[in-house]
């Protein structure tokens, strides 16, 4: 099988290699959890994750759906884990399940941000962006 060269950085189109290049630079993630992070040990996962695509990517959102808000509270038993994240990833709650939960905005980690699902679809439909659910 045969393979075509790609033509290098300054050969053929530009416009087009310029816009190649800002995709692989710019690269861009939205991560989704929904399960509680005192129940599920792999929750610890995803925060590692995201963490890791924040080091190599440009922009990184944790949104924190269903239980897994209850890691967002300061109370949280782990919260200091969720806490280490707040500085290289944006992390948002969803803010109808923090409303089902009781959890108010003043009890939220400071850094964490309450927000609707119309944000991560938003986000979801924004080219270039990869949405990962776990």
């Amino acid at each position: 099988m045969r393979r075509r060269r790609r033509p290098a950085y300054n050969e053929g189109n530009t416009e087009r290699d310029a816009h190649a290049v800002q995709e692989v630079t710019m690269a861009r993630y939205v991560v989704i959890e929904s399960r509680d992070p005192v129940a599920h040990r792999r929750v610890r996962d995803t925060y590692a994750l995201a963490l890791e695509l924040a080091t190599r990517a440009e922009e990184v959102a944790l949104f924190l759906t269903q239980d897994a808000v209850l890691g967002a509270r300061r109370t949280a038993p782990v919260s200091g884990e969720l806490r280490g994240l707040l500085e290289s990833v944006s992390v948002l709650a969803d803010d109808f399940c923090l409303a089902e939960r009781g959890i108010a905005d003043d009890d939220l980690l400071p850094g964490v941000r309450a927000s609707g699902i119309a944000a991560v679809v938003d986000m979801a439909v924004d080219e270039g962006r990869r949405v990962l659910w776990n």
